[in-house]
């Protein structure tokens, strides 16, 4: 999932101490309703979280072609299997969290820095008041 890192947020998952568990344990998430994460080399797996949404996504999705492999089927949740070309479809689909890539210019983006030095300058002075 790391080369998907550019467009999508990749969340890695933990251990209960907060300890990051495996370096390659990345997934991309939609809320609290699908998980998108690799399943082998060239297959992914998406894993609805509620029935009703999951219906609705296969749905859509097997309108426009791209075939699912029911993998996993449990009371609540549901696992698939796709084909890892499909992704960028599966993806818009089930409006995967993206990136905003934004060009900015050099006053922009001093802008933007004066600012964040201000509010941690802000926040600080508040921890010490406290």
């Amino acid at each position: 999932m790391n080369k998907y890192k550019e467009d999508y947020y990749i969340l890695k998952n933990k251990d209960t101490e907060g300890i990051f568990t495996n370096k390659d344990d990345n997934y991309i998430q939609r809320k609290n309703k699908v998980q998108i994460y690799r399943f082998d080399d060239d297959t992914l797996a998406i894993q609805f979280y509620t029935k009703q949404f999951a219906k609705n996504r296969i749905k859509e999705l097997s309108a426009i072609g791209i075939q699912l492999t029911p993998f996993q089927i449990g009371d609540n949740e549901i696992t698939y299997t796709f084909s890892e070309s499909d992704f960028s479809t599966v993806a818009e689909v089930v409006k995967a969290k993206k990136r905003i890539k934004r060009d900015l210019s050099d006053e922009q983006k001093e802008t933007l820095k004066l600012r964040m030095q201000n509010m941690r300058d802000k926040m600080n002075r508040n921890k010490g008041l406290l």
